[in-house]
């Protein structure tokens, strides 16, 4: 009856779809916004009356307490229920096109990710962390400055990843004893220094702070949020669910090495509604591609086979593919490191 209560109090919370805070653009007309949302013209999003994306979001990019009921010990079947209840089909997953409008070379650099609302971008170009405010879209290279300006001595960020709205940043960090995903919040144009989470199973000794292998994706909207760690060891792609007003990310199942004909290389993230996860692959002895699967739910495995993202016949690295699914961009790591933006009908 405790989880029952739970389950039914997070549902009557729930805004299905895209009428879910900071999933729809905006730029300045309440009208553009959903179901009693205001535009937070900071962001570009359409969201809550505090201008925030959860309900006790208290500025761009806190964690909300929504699901903070819900503690450590909750096993991976209560998980799943959950999410799956929560975070429904009605969440509407865009059209991928295949007819390519233009493919554009911007600057170089790889992990590149835009939030096109939010006129915020991000991208690692020689082991720096970069980001600007404006034009994601610039092929000016003095468009970026470093984020991170007083970077300790022995640490290293890599493999930088924008959470919607623009107001988080999830990265690689590397320390002298190894590495952890850790967690950048912006105020303004100053961003926090980043601080390592803790990625977690259902025993509490899970740990994925092992190497550069296990690059962080995008966090999703979806209440609780998910998140994807690429290449961890005994698997290519694992995925977290937050456990929110801590620092813990719990495992809640893995993915497989290969949809179909293509083999999963890793550099995954998911959509923001956790429908479609965007991931590196390869067909026999074919170029590296971005590719991209879809679920039902989120919660439910991935359904095979994989679609290949239209762009120029290039090697691919770092995808991402915008929430319209109007914008692709990936970087050429045989340019080297040019980051390309395509453009879709």
């Amino acid at each position: 009856m405790r989880w029952l209560a739970v389950l039914l109090g997070l549902t009557a919370c729930y805004r299905p779809g895209s009428d879910a805070p900071c999933t729809v653009t905006c730029s300045a007309a309440a009208t553009e916004c959903p179901d009693g949302l205001i535009c937070n013209t900071e962001m570009g999003r359409c969201a809550l009356a505090s201008g925030g994306c959860r309900a006790a979001d208290a500025t761009l990019g806190k964690e909300t307490s929504i699901d903070s009921p819900i503690d450590s010990s909750i096993d991976s079947s209560i998980d799943s229920s959950i999410d799956s209840s929560i975070d429904a089909a009605s969440s509407v997953l865009c059209a991928v096109s295949t007819t390519v409008l233009a493919d554009a070379s911007l600057t170089g650099g790889t992990w590149f990710i835009a939030d096109r609302g939010a006129q915020r971008a991000v991208k690692e170009e020689a082991g720096v962390i970069v980001g600007l405010s404006g034009d994601p879209d610039t092929t000016m290279g003095s468009s970026y400055s470093d984020l991170f300006a007083n970077v300790p001595a022995g640490t290293t960020y890599r493999a930088p990843r924008l959470a919607p709205g623009a107001g988080e940043l999830f990265l690689l960090k590397q320390v002298i004893t190894g590495y952890s995903i850790a967690q950048s919040t912006r105020t303004g144009e100053i961003w926090s220094s980043p601080q390592s989470l803790a990625f977690k199973d259902q025993s509490g000794t899970f740990d994925v702070s092992v190497d550069v292998r296990n690059a962080p994706g995008a966090p999703t909207t979806t209440v609780p949020r998910r998140i994807l760690v690429s290449e961890n060891l005994g698997f290519n792609v694992a995925e977290f669910r937050e456990i929110t007003g801590t620092n813990e990310w719990r495992h809640v199942q893995s993915h497989p090495t290969s949809f179909g004909t293509v083999n999963i290389l890793g550099q995954a993230t998911l959509s923001e509604n956790g429908r479609r996860m965007v991931f590196t692959g390869q067909e026999g002895g074919g170029i590296v591609s971005g590719y991209y699967v879809d679920r039902a739910n989120v919660g439910d495995p991935f359904a095979a086979p994989a679609t290949k993202l239209a762009a120029s016949p290039l090697s691919v690295r770092t995808p991402y593919l915008t929430a319209d699914c109007k914008h692709y961009y990936y970087s050429d790591p045989n340019a080297p490191d040019v980051i390309h933006h395509v453009t879709y009908q």
